[in-house]
């Protein structure tokens, strides 16, 4: 018997998963029950145990003792909330841009707003997704970035198709709000130019309100022919 495995991005709820797979039993016979035993809420992994089970004959008697039974554990697998950046202009995939994370305020289970200690100084009003306040804090908080030195919360390159992944390396993403901040990129004797933007991890989907903890963005970039 044979716990199933399974695996979810980090929501900050558990991860559980009572089913199971088995080999054939003897004509007329079927389990019963199965005890299977596993969660896993934070990111990492862990064993899925089967146990105890019972099996019963077609005149529902209990026959487990007929068998000998062996168990194999599943996986549960919670994995980190992403965000994923698509450097393109024009058709033309830009390899090497870069930009940083900012992490402006945290988001707790209830929907509880923080603003972090690198931008308290801000009276911050963050409350909801508005194109326009946020429009209007965009440049305030990137003149604070590029004048205070504060540390990023993670940082990368776009690879040959122009993508970049969020967290890199060992690193992990808080949930919250964050600033992305690029910088200008050369290529083909082009100069693109990004505009920074503010992104909720996890985002919420456009169609039914639900949480996506995969998100991609796709930046804006303003392009024009490198000087001579």
């Amino acid at each position: 018997i044979t716990a199933d495995s399974d695996t979810k991005v980090y929501d900050g709820t558990a991860l559980t998963k009572d089913s199971y797979t088995n080999t054939d039993l003897a004509s007329g016979d079927r389990i019963q029950s199965v005890t299977v035993t596993g969660s896993q809420t934070v990111v990492g992994s862990s064993d899925n145990v089967p146990s105890e089970a019972k099996i019963v004959n077609a005149a529902g008697e209990d026959v487990t003792a007929s068998y000998a039974i062996t168990y194999a554990n599943g996986t549960l697998e919670v994995t980190q909330k992403s965000l994923t950046i698509t450097a393109e202009s024009d058709g033309e995939k830009l390899q090497g841009a870069k930009f940083a994370l900012y992490l402006v305020a945290t988001f707790d289970a209830n929907g509880e707003i923080t603003v972090t200690e690198d931008f308290d100084r801000f009276n911050l009003d963050i409350r909801g997704e508005n194109d326009e306040v946020w429009n209007q804090l965009i440049p305030v908080l990137e003149g604070w970035v590029n004048s205070s030195g504060i540390n990023s919360a993670d940082s990368g390159e776009t690879d040959e198709n122009g993508i970049l992944l969020f967290p890199t390396g060992e690193r992990k993403l808080t949930q919250g709000l964050y600033l992305v901040v690029g910088q200008t990129h050369t290529q083909e004797k082009m100069v693109y130019t990004p505009s920074s933007f503010l992104v909720t991890l996890p985002g919420r989907s456009a169609e039914d309100g639900s949480w996506d903890y995969d998100v991609v963005v796709a930046p804006k970039f303003e392009a024009h022919p490198e000087k001579e």
